[in-house]
């Protein structure tokens, strides 16, 4: 991206710009990974056999492949996107185990339940797990016994119907 920004790359010291080509030498395609080292690249590159190129530009595919490639991507990219009613939805579920979880006494005025990971990055998928964790407000020291508090929030969730109890 950055060769395509001259811009960009104007902004940039000599040293800074050096040190993106060295990065962007330690990068596989084939892997879509950085490797650690100019060594672990070589090994890299012995383990399968040949060194990929990285100037071969997209121009140079024949339209066949790209519109292969592209067809291809238009198929599978909606069983990749979560539903329109997602977030509603789950957030939905954080409303709902919030106002649960806020009148246990365990838990302080104004802690909130907050939601992470895939369904806050917006990576998630319909069938994705929903992380979440209780935020205590700031001022408020952590519980002593934090064993306490998760097993009132355990009870509160059977109670609630929202939780099984394990056998």
């Amino acid at each position: 991206a950055l060769d395509a920004n001259p811009q960009v790359l104007a902004c940039m010291a000599e040293q800074q710009r050096q040190a993106i080509r060295e990065w962007q030498g330690l990068f596989c395609l084939i892997n879509d990974t950085y490797l650690a080292s100019p060594q672990a690249r070589d090994e890299h590159y012995e383990t399968i056999g040949f060194v990929p190129r990285h100037d071969v530009p997209l121009a140079g595919l024949q339209r066949a492949v790209l519109a292969s490639v592209t067809q291809g991507a238009e198929k599978l990219l909606p069983s990749l996107l979560p539903s329109p009613d997602f977030y509603d939805r789950r957030e939905a579920v954080r409303a709902r185990l919030e106002s649960i979880l806020v009148t246990l006494p365990e838990v302080p005025p104004g802690t909130t339940l907050d939601v992470f990971g895939s369904s806050r990055n917006k990576f998630g998928s319909d069938s994705a797990d929903l992380d979440m964790c209780l935020s205590w407000p700031a001022e408020t020291p952590a519980p002593e016994d934090s064993t306490a508090v998760i097993e009132s929030v355990s009870r509160a969730l059977i109670a609630s119907g929202t939780a099984a109890e394990d056998e």
